[in-house]
C-alpha cells in the first residue's frame, strides 16, 4: 500500500481550511485565518520539496492547484460572473468596519451591513425615483438600516432623522452608471 503524501494532503486542508473560514466569520475565523496561513507557508516549501528534491510532479502540480484556488479565487469569480452587472456600488468606512452598497441592472442589490469579523448581508430589489434610491429589503430586515438614499454630488446619503447612538450611513460611490 502507497503511503499518503503530506503535500496532498495540506493541499487539501489548506483549500478547506480556507474556505470554512470565510463561511464561518467572527472571531474564531482570525485565528483560524492565522492557521490557514501558517499551513499555506508550510505548503510552499512543501512544494518547492517535491518538485526539486522529490521529483513528485503530480504532488507539486496538486499543492500549486491548491495555492491557486485561494490566491486567485476563481469560485468567487465564477460566482459574480453569473451575477447581473453592477450598475452602482459606493462603500461608506467606520472606524473598525466598512459598509457597502452593491445595485446590479436587473434591479437587485446586496448591502454590506458591515459587521465586525461577521457577514452581515442583506438583499433585495431597488426603485430609483430621479434622486432617490428605495431598498425594499428581503426578509430577514435590518433594524437599523434605513431604506431610502439620496444621490447628491457621487454619494448616496440616507435620509432619516440619527438617532443619539446612531448615524446615516453616506455611500462614496465609485462606481454610477444610474445618475449621470
Amino acid at each position: 500500500m502507497r503511503k499518503l503524501n503530506l503535500t496532498i494532503i495540506l493541499s487539501l486542508a489548506f483549500v478547506f481550511f480556507f474556505y470554512f473560514t470565510l463561511w464561518i466569520g467572527g472571531f474564531s475565523a482570525v485565528f483560524l485565518m492565522f492557521f490557514t496561513g501558517i499551513i499555506g507557508l508550510f505548503l510552499i516549501f512543501l512544494i518547492l520539496k517535491e518538485v526539486f528534491v522529490k521529483k513528485n510532479y503530480l504532488a507539486f502540480g496538486i499543492g500549486i492547484f491548491a495555492l491557486c484556488i485561494v490566491i486567485f479565487r476563481p469560485i468567487e469569480y465564477i460566482i459574480e460572473s453569473l451575477k447581473s452587472p453592477i450598475v452602482a456600488c459606493g462603500y461608506c468606512e467606520h472606524t473598525m468596519t466598512s459598509l457597502s452598497i452593491n445595485l446590479r441592472k436587473n434591479k437587485t442589490f446586496e448591502y454590506n451591513a458591515g459587521a465586525f469579523l461577521e457577514k452581515e448581508m442583506y438583499s433585495g430589489n431597488y426603485t430609483v425615483k430621479n434622486d432617490t434610491l428605495v431598498l425594499n429589503f428581503n426578509e430577514p430586515f435590518p433594524k437599523r438600516l434605513k431604506d431610502t438614499l439620496i444621490y447628491q454630488d457621487n454619494w448616496l446619503n440616507e435620509l432619516g432623522k440619527e438617532k443619539e447612538k446612531e448615524h446615516n450611513h453616506n455611500f462614496k460611490l465609485t462606481t454610477n452608471s444610474i445618475w449621470k
